[in-house]
């Protein structure tokens, strides 16, 4: 973003003024959030989060299941490389998805693109319902990505700025257990309405499409109970300026009682920030005629960053002030080492947890097992004990620690899974070890997924938070792309496609051991 090296009073003794009232109103933040008489709006938020998230998990688990009843109005099956591509959908979807959402979350806000997000999702997961062939419903499926692409970064940038750090990796271990909630969601009602009983007959005679509509419902509550719950991050109105807005927020999550003394106590400790900035717009709207006669209106109101003013700006200039300045933040100090490190473990991780997630159906079916559906059940309900375990470890453990270990776990358990799978044996027993080592490998990989989004959150700065997890969520997908053409190409050769799985997943545990320690106290 470009800045106009205006100093707002020309004295360094008032800049470091500022900077202490700036700084203590990060402390009114904080204190804020902590209250108790806050606790009321962070169950709240937690719940609409959780939601959010929740149907996510739907939106990207749904296909794997109707990959194997699907045909099209005509009766038409898929064709060979079309499952791949349809699996692939929502994923290129939520790659740009993700790019997209780092700009609008640091530009225009977190809520609002969560909102936007979800918006979007809706309308992608009814269109699906009623696709009419394959092309139409890929089509579907990458919009529901940039949907579920845009909606991840926003869930958990607004959680990280807005939960006390007394209470955040808790809550958002919470919020990232909806996955588990949503997985078992959809092979439920997969089972019910696709699957078998344990007699081997039809629970139920519905077609693939009454699925996908049952699967529309959930983000269509979220999209409302988000708009009638969410607020912005103070933080991030504080950073774009927006000092009044940022109070109203602070004001809304305490109850009535608190309001009128934490009013007084935060406008007192913003006094000085307030005079030196009316001071300096005041000075800049004297002198608003440039040179060459444009008049300072065009970019009409100024935002204090860093001492500085720079003028508000539309979307479009703000996406290539994000390319020439904030994205270059991601690569130097301090965010380069972890920026890097965590680019390759979103990487790995999504390749080896949805390149699994999304073909385990299937991968069931040709290994041998009776009731496949029951089996994804199985395997999605495994997400509880790695939400428990992560949940208990977050703290204790610390999120570098969990992660690393749940991703070495991980691929221990795929190689099991490989083992057993290459096995040429048969019956309840082998059924059994398989169905097995796939929870273990689930749940491993769950314990991950809450470390890393606790991890990706904590070390960037609120200023480039936002596009910071946007671009590791886009760096995800193109691991989650690769892995639905990769196991798709070796579904005849399952030992093999697990190998790989469990190679990605030990190159992901390695990148986190190269990840600095973070103070998980204190954002910036």
């Amino acid at each position: 973003m470009t800045s106009y090296p205006i100093k707002l009073k020309g004295e360094e003794e008032e800049e470091e003024e500022e900077a202490t009232e700036t700084t203590r109103l990060f402390s009114s933040i904080e204190e804020a959030s902590s209250s108790v008489f806050a606790d009321s709006f962070h169950r709240w938020l937690v719940g609409a989060l959780f939601l959010a998230n929740a149907c996510d998990a739907v939106e990207v688990l749904s296909i794997g299941f109707i990959l194997t009843v699907y045909h099209d109005e005509n009766g038409n099956s898929l064709s060979d490389g079309e499952g791949e591509f349809l699996t692939a959908a929502v994923f290129v979807g939520m790659l740009f998805g993700g790019l997209i959402s780092g700009i609008v979350s640091d530009s225009v806000g977190r809520r609002f693109c969560l909102l936007a997000a979800l918006c979007t999702n809706s309308v992608a997961a009814l269109l699906s319902a009623v696709s009419p062939n394959t092309p139409s419903l890929i089509a579907c499926r990458v919009l529901a990505g940039i949907g579920v692409g845009a909606s991840v970064p926003s869930v958990f940038t607004l959680a990280a700025e807005v939960f006390p750090s007394s209470k955040r990796g808790e809550y958002m271990t919470i919020i990232s257990s909806a996955w588990m909630f949503g997985a078992v969601f959809t092979a439920g009602i997969a089972w019910i309405l696709l699957g078998d009983n344990t007699n081997g007959d039809r629970i139920v005679h519905a077609s693939w499409r009454i699925f996908a509509l049952l699967c529309a419902f959930p983000v269509m509550l979220a999209t409302a109970v988000c708009y009638l719950v969410c607020l912005e991050s103070p933080r991030y109105l504080l950073h774009a300026g927006r000092k009044a807005d940022a109070t109203s927020v602070l004001l809304r999550m305490l109850k009535s009682r608190q309001k009128q003394e934490f009013r007084i106590r935060l406008e007192s400790r913003a006094s000085s920030v307030t005079r030196s900035v009316s001071s300096s717009l005041l000075e800049n709207q004297l002198s608003s005629e440039s040179e060459d006669g444009e008049d300072m209106v065009k970019n009409p109101i100024p935002v204090i960053v860093g001492g500085y003013l720079r003028p508000k700006k539309g979307l479009l200039e703000r996406a290539i002030d994000w390319v020439k300045n904030d994205a270059s933040l991601l690569v130097t100090p301090p965010h380069k080492k972890p920026f890097l490190a965590l680019l390759v473990i979103w990487f790995s991780l999504s390749f080896g947890y949805y390149g699994l997630a999304t073909w385990i159906t299937v991968l069931f079916d040709d290994i041998g097992l009776s009731n496949v559906y029951s089996a994804s059940f199985l395997y999605a309900a495994a997400n509880l004990p790695g939400n428990i375990a992560s949940y208990l470890l977050v703290d204790s453990l610390g999120r570098k620690s969990l992660l690393v270990w749940s991703m070495l776990a991980s691929t221990v358990f795929c190689v099991a899974f490989s083992l057993v799978a290459d096995d040429s044996g048969g019956g309840t027993g082998k059924a059994a070890i398989v169905i097995t080592a796939a929870m273990c490998f689930n749940a491993a990989s769950t314990a991950a997924w809450n470390a890393i989004n606790c991890l990706s959150t904590e070390h960037f700065s609120t200023t480039v938070r936002g596009s910071a997890i946007g671009v590791l969520a886009a760096c995800g997908r193109l691991g989650s792309i690769a892995a639905q053409f990769v196991n798709g190409s070796l579904q005849s050769n399952i030992p093999l496609l697990l190998t790989v799985t469990s190679v990605m997943m030990l190159l992901g545990a390695l990148a986190g051991g190269a990840l600095p320690v973070q103070n998980t106290k204190q954002l910036d």
